[in-house]
């Protein structure tokens, strides 16, 4: 909605919804232009002001309970948004679609909830190009649009940038990200986080008001401080010494009050629609779970939801109608007067930030795959329909939410008739969804799957395929609460592996967990990398046959025993799975990787030249170029070599990547040795020495990096054999 032009009440809400924002182009009349096409006893036309369109602040705060604010709870965190609250409209219960970071945010920006948008978890998934977002709508509207995220768990990998005019990540090479001092060893140490703190996404954000305040603009700031580990500048640690998690909503209220101070100073407050929300809470100890993504309770699924800014917003005004985060993107359309998103499941909030007549708002609906995929459980969901809540699963639960928010007395028992009818009433919704874009399922890498890790996400990298989603709701096995513990312990597993370096306290939990669950494909595959760690390859080599008896197309259990395959010297086999993996993906680049590697240790390099080069032509991939770019530069028989080729590609893939990515630079450095440029060739190879080093990698990653330095150094290029 825009302001009223001259003349018009504020309040005439119909009147002003019904115009599109135009920009200006088709309000640009002036009264000369107006008298022209008037007769002359015609009075002359009262000149329109042209009237600035409303811009977007969309704030979401990483795993940010009610509760934790002062403006829901009255705890003394939160003063910035307790402001926002006080000045303008506050949603007193607000239901997310997922406890899990990705599906949530993809469904806060499509309006979908996460079977229909088709991200359903961290891992395995992206948010498909074949959903249109909010950012795309508004983009295709004018607006400029803008986003920070702070997270590897989303960001430009996840899809979530589509309709972005400017991305920032996790990976983007001005990102500051977060360092606390933590107790190692018995020693204090710096650590680095896999995420941006707070007052880098303010003082980028603030950047962007103040490139782009003339308007409109669209910009989307992603807070991740509250998430666990908790690690608040000291200032606010202080200041909540018994509740880290509060301290780190304290720093990330902090954040935004820069920026909302900024937002005023400039003068946009009044024409800028401030939308603050989470994405999901934090269980913090209820029903038996610490952090987030595996229950469904209110702890994880209830979040804050909070508008503020532009001047038709009503002010001070609670609303205690139960909403959901789906709503929050047709809402924003709706003020802004533009089309709707289509096929969507939210609807628009409007009515009631407007004061009109009491509105009813559809089911509300959440899930958490996790139990599912790892261990093979029926699939957890809830709908709730006013006060009543049912989650779905073998022990199914009931709870009047409003009356007993704490999710402790089940009526499911007292009340069977309510029961059927909400699982009918749930199987309608799935029944009745729009189908989810294809190409939201993908196998993710192991330097995605690392960051995941040590945000403390221990998903599986591979996608669980759901065919059919009605079948899903049929029940057996075990209750998905039932493995909360096992979740628990498989999370312990890959910190004692990756975190704290080991193995064996990893196996034994790993092994216990394999008794419980024999077929879980995900156990076996952390399994795998355990014994790999421990150098037990035979017994790794056993458990990938396993595997991949249950999973034969999986592509990573493929790659995971091409590799130890040439480990031992059975290229004849690694070379057999290796045509497997293409033949199910011609495209998937550690396939070719590996393919390429058996085709050189074999010495077929003109075989490994036509591999390569044919996937160059036929796969838009970096990882296909950077595969054959290191074959240029590096081939030992010199008629495949072409450094002048190799060097073209290198460059390309670099620029496309902003060059952060330390095996594209090694690549680069590579090329620049074989066309003899060498001091290139050091420069560049340090360049990558850095950005691994950053990461705090073991020794054994990083001496091939500074073995190709020294050659280079010695004006020697490189030669695999």
């Amino acid at each position: 909605m825009q302001r009223a032009r001259a003349g018009e009440s504020r309040h005439s809400h119909s009147h002003s919804r019904s115009r599109r924002t135009t920009l200006g182009a088709a309000a640009r009349v002036t009264l000369a232009a107006a008298l022209l096409c008037c007769r002359a006893e015609d009075p002359p036309p009262q000149p329109v002001v042209e009237v600035p369109p409303t811009n977007v602040l969309l704030i979401t705060i990483d795993t940010l309970r009610p509760d934790a604010l002062g403006a829901y709870s009255g705890v003394s965190t939160s003063p910035t948004i307790d402001r926002l609250a006080r000045d303008g409209a506050l949603f007193e219960h607000v239901l997310t679609s997922s406890p899990s970071t990705l599906p949530s945010h993809a469904a806060i920006l499509t309006g979908k909830h996460p079977y229909a948008h088709g991200a359903r978890s961290n891992h395995g998934y992206v948010l498909s190009p074949g959903n249109r977002t909010l950012a795309e709508a508004l983009s295709d509207a004018g607006y400029v649009t803008g986003a920070e995220t702070a997270a590897a768990v989303i960001g430009r990998r996840q899809g979530v940038d589509q309709g972005f005019q400017e991305f920032r990540d996790i990976d983007s090479h001005d990102a500051k990200r977060k360092v606390a001092s933590h107790t190692i060893d018995s020693e204090r140490k710096e650590v680095e986080f896999p995420e941006r703190h707070a007052v880098d996404i303010s003082d980028k954000g603030i950047q962007f008001l103040r490139r782009h305040g003339d308007g409109p603009f669209f910009l989307w700031l992603h807070y991740f401080d509250p998430h666990r580990a908790y690690a608040a500048p000291r200032e606010f640690a202080s200041r909540f010494p018994k509740n880290p998690y509060h301290a780190e909503v304290a720093f990330t209220d902090y954040a935004i009050g820069l920026l909302i101070d900024e937002l005023e100073r400039l003068g946009l407050a009044d024409r800028t629609l401030v939308v603050l929300t989470s994405d999901h809470g934090e269980s913090l100890g209820q029903h038996g779970e610490m952090t987030h993504s595996h229950l469904i309770y209110d702890a994880t699924m209830r979040v804050p939801l909070i508008f503020w800014g532009a001047s038709e917003l009503p002010r001070g005004r609670r609303v205690p109608t139960i909403v959901r985060t789906v709503d929050i993107a047709p809402t924003i359309l709706d003020w802004l007067g533009q089309p709707p998103l289509e096929a969507i499941q939210g609807v628009s909030l409007g009515p009631i930030l407007r004061g009109e007549s009491p509105m009813q708002v559809p089911p509300a609906y959440g899930e958490s795959i996790e139990a599912f995929a790892t261990f093979g459980t029926s699939m957890l969901r809830f709908i709730q329909i006013g006060p009543w809540k049912y989650i779905h699963k073998v022990n199914p639960e009931l709870y009047q939410v409003v009356r007993e928010p704490g999710e402790k007395d089940n009526l499911a028992a007292n009340e069977p008739k309510r029961v059927v009818e909400m699982r009918a009433q749930l199987e309608t919704l799935l029944r009745e969804a729009p189908p989810a874009p294809h190409g939201s399922e993908v196998e993710a890498d192991a330097e995605l799957m690392a960051q995941l890790h040590a945000l403390g996400y221990v998903g599986d990298s591979r996608a669980p395929t759901i065919d059919d989603e009605l079948a899903t709701l049929e029940l057996s096995g075990m209750d998905p609460n039932d493995t909360l513990e096992d979740l628990l312990n498989f999370a312990k597993a890959y910190g004692a592996l990756n975190n704290m370096k080991q193995p064996e306290a990893a196996l034994v939990l790993l092994d216990e967990l394999a008794e419980r669950h024999p077929n879980s494909v995900p156990i076996m595959r952390a399994r795998v990398a355990t014994l790999n760690a421990l150098e037990r390859e035979d017994e790794a080599r056993a458990v990938l046959y396993r595997a991949l008896e249950l999973a034969p197309d999986d592509l990573d259990l493929q790659a995971n025993l091409i590799a130890l395959l040439r480990k031992v010297g059975n290229l004849e086999e690694a070379e057999e799975h290796a045509l497997h993996v293409l033949a199910l993906s011609p495209c998937h680049t550690l396939g070719l990787a590996h393919l390429g590697g058996v085709l050189r240790e074999m010495q077929r390099y003109a075989a490994q030249g036509e591999l390569l080069s044919n996937a160059v032509e036929r796969c838009d991939s970096d990882g296909a170029r950077n595969e054959y770019a290191y074959f240029l530069a590096t081939c030992p028989d010199a008629s495949q070599r072409d450094g002048g080729r190799a060097l073209d590609l290198a460059k390309r893939i670099t620029e496309n990547t902003a060059g952060i990515l330390p095996d594209y630079i090694d690549t680069l450095a590579a090329a620049y040795a074989e066309t003899g440029d060498f001091e290139r060739a050091i420069a560049i190879q340090r360049q990558a020495i850095e950005a691994l080093e950053a990461r705090d990698l073991e020794d054994t990653v990083m001496e091939p990096y500074r073995a190709r330095l020294a050659e280079f150094e010695a004006h020697r290029p490189i030669r695999h054999k």
